[in-house]
């Protein structure tokens, strides 16, 4: 019988609900705690202070293609790839109950997220991209501004955990888009960790 995983923190840019979270749950074999940080160097730092134990960062989507900023963080540190995942993306339009497409002016979401819909943007000319830093994180400003007007393009998931529905699902360009996300790790390990 196998002992018990030890538990690690990983983190991530991005808040709970979004695909970088649900990344953390697919790694094989790891049982995880996603710790949330604003952005990609935020992350990095934190690795690198020994205040997680690793980090998960985007690194390619197959509709937007390379994630530029990820890796010019990345590229800032002396880090070993652990492990390579790929994790299906499913874009939902997002907005309170009771509205519809058609009443909705602006999307809020990341950029990348955006550019993985331009199918979408293109058969509703009336609603607007608006730049949001992260996917789940757009879901709470829509439920906060009481808008119907407004709305977000996340995972479902991310909509029910902000009490939001979705009014138009798998608005992706393609039903085959997944980022890949690098589980990274400080290549020289701290002496206080007990990893090295």
């Amino acid at each position: 019988e196998r002992a018990p995983a030890l538990r690690i923190s990983i983190g991530i840019q991005g808040e709970p609900g979004s695909f970088r979270d649900d990344a953390v749950t697919r790694l094989p074999e790891l049982a995880a705690d996603a710790v949330c940080f604003d952005d990609f160097g935020d992350v990095l730092a934190a690795l690198d202070a020994g205040a997680v134990d690793r980090a998960l960062l985007p690194v390619y989507n197959t509709l937007a293609g390379v994630v530029a900023p990820s890796l010019r963080a990345i590229a800032a540190y002396d880090l070993r790839v652990e492990a390579e995942l790929d994790v299906p993306v499913r874009l939902a339009l997002l907005g309170l109950p009771g509205t519809s497409v058609t009443r909705v002016r602006t999307a809020a979401s990341p950029p990348v997220a955006h550019a993985q819909c331009a199918r979408f943007f293109a058969h509703h000319p009336a609603v607007q991209p608006v730049a949001a830093h992260d996917t789940a994180g757009a879901a709470p400003t829509v439920d906060e501004a009481e808008n119907a007007e407004t709305a977000a393009i996340a995972s479902r998931e991310a909509g029910e955990r902000y009490g939001l529905v979705p009014l138009e699902t798998d608005i992706q360009d393609r039903a085959d888009n997944a980022t890949r996300f690098w589980l990274l790790a400080r290549r020289r390990l701290s002496p206080q960790s007990g990893e090295g």
